[in-house]
């Protein structure tokens, strides 16, 4: 099984620091996709209106920073660390 940790404020709109994904491989839309399914808040929060993952978010997936947007295909294994958050800027 996939581990995907979770990250402020991902983790009070979840109300879980901690996700596990029935895959023991699989591409970061899969494992997204049923984390979803799983999950519906984690759906409502990283997925637009039109079903698409919202590019808000961000994994790091053994220390390297993954973009939703272009890397939705990078492997997972259930050996790998990954994290799932929302940067914040501010001021």
């Amino acid at each position: 099984m996939i581990t995907v940790k979770l990250r402020p404020p991902l983790t009070g709109l979840i109300g879980a620091k901690e996700l596990t994904v029935k895959l023991r491989q699989g591409t970061l839309r899969e494992v997204l996709e049923a984390a979803g399914g799983d999950h519906p808040k984690l759906r409502a929060a990283v997925c637009e209106e039109d079903g698409s993952f919202s590019q808000d978010f961000k994994f790091i997936l053994n220390n390297e920073s993954i973009n939703l947007k272009d890397n939705l295909e990078t492997l997972v294994s259930e050996r790998d660390e990954l994290i799932l958050l929302m940067p914040i800027a501010g001021g």
